[in-house]
């Protein structure tokens, strides 16, 4: 007889059939763990995190066609405020580490709140800035509550979707993510023609305002248990400090199966932010196109394959697992991976080295760059939510710090690329920039394949309490 909100597992597979008592609906019935809410419910949720999940990346770019601007207001160079980008994305690396095991204790509902508004005030706050440290400041807890519903999101994915539909939806979720990172510079480009820089983040904390309202009015709890609730039905009491540890998610990655499994996706972002972040400079230096709408809409070719990508990804992720499952019998968590090895090892390399020497070399004018820009940001999207779901189906008892830690990995990669990609192009040029970024993708293809190939084995030896999941 399970006690109050008990999972007790009654098929082999956990991800399958749970018998819980949730709190929600009816204490005494016995439901199916992803039976609790209705399609509507999920797509509603699915859509809440997904435009939270625009929130962060747009950050990181809508302000990138404004960066001369800025730099000219504080008196600086476009460098040191593409370093403050740098800034933002180590601390997006811890804030999911923080935010992920919060969730445990407080539910994703409320931090979900807590953190949507802390993003619109912080955001309000940068465009109001009065010098450089206070531009910096604030961008950093735009970061820490922006970069939050990456973790939120994944985690509300894995509460209310089946492994044969989870990769479709982290495709959606990351479609917020990925399409965000592209299409808001262009949004960043035309805002800063017509009007000034801080125009840029009243609107992304008028954005954050919306998530909040969206958050409050419709999103429910969807966790099993939370340590709060349990808490509140001991004691009485309406609310407790928990401590915890914000960096023992780092601790997994001492494991080789998660170390294998957050490093592609570190190297995607990374060859992201390689490819966004000095297009202003090197469509002007380059190209010799001054227009600052004109370099804006360079970022359409990138931000549109990430949209078709995200979209197309997810379906593929979860059309691999299914056909997988049919020919074993049974389905393995790295069987997902297979969907990414084409897209990690030739499409993203191939065409970022393109891309990068084609610039360099003035070979064949604004078309041939642009079609690479394209095909790289399909690959990107069509890889990447293989990888994220991965986190979720390979260990569900430790899935939150997998998913904290693997962002935590991914958001160092996007620190190092902020903050090197324009002194490497300064020094060595765009075309051997791309070739190195090119060699990383490979590395990512490389970790994903002995994935795929041992995964399970490494797996079970690593988690060996967990191997009849």
């Amino acid at each position: 007889m399970a006690t109050k909100n008990e999972i007790v597992v009654t098929a082999k597979d956990t991800s399958d059939a749970v018998e819980l008592d949730n709190s929600l609906d009816n204490p005494s019935d016995t439901i199916n763990k992803y039976d609790r809410f209705t399609r509507n419910q999920k797509r509603l949720y699915l859509f809440i995190v997904t435009v939270a999940c625009f929130l962060s990346p747009i950050s990181t770019t809508m302000f990138l066609p404004a960066v001369p601007e800025i730099a000219a207001q504080f008196h600086t160079t476009g460098t040191t405020i593409n370093i403050s980008n740098a800034v933002y994305c180590v601390v997006m690396a811890i804030s999911p580490l923080i935010v992920g095991t919060l969730c445990k204790s407080y539910g994703k509902r409320y931090m979900s709140l807590v953190c949507s508004l802390g993003y619109s005030i912080a955001s309000y706050v940068v465009s109001q800035s009065q010098n450089l440290t206070m531009f910096f400041i604030f961008r950093a807890f735009m970061a820490i509550f922006g970069t939050a519903y990456f973790s939120i999101g994944s985690m509300i994915v894995a509460d209310i979707y089946i492994p044969e539909e989870r990769g479709t939806a982290s495709g959606l979720l990351m479609l917020g993510a990925q399409a965000g990172l592209a299409i808001a510079a262009v949004f960043g480009g035309i805002i800063t023609h017509y009007s000034k820089w801080n125009t840029i983040f009243l609107l992304l904390g008028s954005m954050g305002a919306f998530v909040f309202i969206l958050s409050f009015m419709f999103l429910k709890e969807t966790s099993v248990t939370v340590e709060l609730f349990e808490y509140r039905k001991e004691t009485g009491k309406k609310f407790k400090f928990f401590t915890f540890n914000p960096f023992r998610p780092v601790i997994l990655t001492r494991f080789l199966p998660v170390f294998l499994s957050c490093f592609a996706p570190g190297v995607i972002l990374y060859n992201m932010f390689c490819l966004l972040v000095p297009i202003t400079y090197v469509i002007k230096g380059n190209l010799h196109i001054e227009s600052t709408i004109l370099i804006s809409l360079f970022y359409l070719a990138p931000g549109t394959g990430f949209v078709i990508g995200s979209i197309l990804g997810g379906w593929y992720s979860d059309y691999t697992v299914r056909k997988f499952k049919k020919m074993r019998g049974r389905r393995i968590p790295e069987d997902r991976l297979s969907a990414s090895l084409i897209f990690l090892g030739f499409f993203s390399p191939i065409s970022i080295l393109i891309y990068g020497w084609s610039l360099e070399k003035d070979l064949g004018g604004i078309a041939l760059p642009v079609i690479m820009m394209f095909i790289n940001g399909i690959s990107q999207c069509m890889a990447i939510p293989n990888v994220n779901s991965y986190s979720i189906d390979a260990s569900p008892q430790i899935a939150p710090d997998w998913i904290a830690n693997s962002f935590f990995l991914r958001f160092l990669f996007s620190a190092v690329a902020n903050g090197t990609v324009l002194v490497q192009i300064n020094t060595i040029g765009i075309g051997w920039t791309c070739t190195i970024t090119a060699f990383i993708l490979w590395l990512g293809f490389t970790t994903t394949g002995i994935l795929f190939l041992w995964g399970e084995k490494l797996r079970n030896r690593s988690f060996p309490q967990f191997q009849d999941q």
